[in-house]
């Protein structure tokens, strides 16, 4: 927080305050003859070093309401023509100057920073080529319900992600085989099924049982 009492995000430069998108707005407006406009990019830079603390990104998703209910107020109480509004950015991605340390995106990404011999020095803190994990964050669920309801909603509503629940159940795979997914509380959950015997498909009588096999979950869908 800022001198002046406003919201500060990761980027030294950056301060939070939604009702200055709403006059910005309306300057537009009348300076231009109430013109057709798209917010192109807005968004929120937080800091964070894993998935489980990027996920929790509650600043984020104050900022995108608040901003959102600015448009919204724009629109309604002051005739604003906007069409469209861009959340920055899907993914956490390279910041300029900043390169990979500012994220902004809706989606953590681990770039795996680590030594690549093909990139131009300093090359020892860049991403890596491999399993780069990526995982939704708490925003891009709320982003989500805003399109899908077309409403706005507080940013403390509950369960704006879906849960790991929604995976458990008892499932057929491609070789007719039954796979069940059981999950406890939490993110945690186990694996059990059957897997055909050799030259044959799962067929209840020469099956090969299986597990259980633990499970951790991370994001959600």
């Amino acid at each position: 927080v800022s001198h002046e009492g406003l919201l500060h995000g990761q980027s030294v430069w950056l301060y939070g305050a939604g009702w200055g998108l709403r006059k910005l707005l309306n300057w537009v407006k009348r300076r231009y003859n109430n013109p057709v406009i798209y917010v192109t990019e807005n968004g929120w830079s937080t800091a964070a070093s894993t998935a489980e603390q990027a996920a929790n990104d509650t600043d984020r998703v104050h900022y995108f309401a608040n901003y959102t209910s600015e448009v919204m107020r724009a629109i309604e109480e002051d005739g604003v023509d906007v069409r469209g509004y861009f959340g920055w950015s899907l993914l956490d991605n390279y910041e300029w100057e900043m390169g990979y340390v500012e994220r902004f995106g809706i989606t953590f990404v681990d770039y795996e920073l680590g030594l690549d011999p093909n990139a131009p020095t300093p090359n020892t803190h860049v991403p890596t080529p491999g399993q780069q994990l990526r995982r939704r964050k708490t925003s891009s669920c709320f982003l989500e319900q805003l399109w899908r309801n077309n409403r706005l909603l507080s940013p403390t509503a509950p369960n704006l992600c879906v849960e790991p629940i929604i995976f458990q159940g008892r499932y057929k795979d491609a070789s007719t085989c039954t796979q069940v997914i059981g999950v406890s509380s939490g993110r945690s959950g186990s694996l059990t099924g059957t897997m055909p015997a050799a030259g044959k498909f799962c067929n209840n009588v020469t099956d090969l049982p299986y597990g259980p096999v633990i499970l951790a979950f991370f994001g959600s869908t």
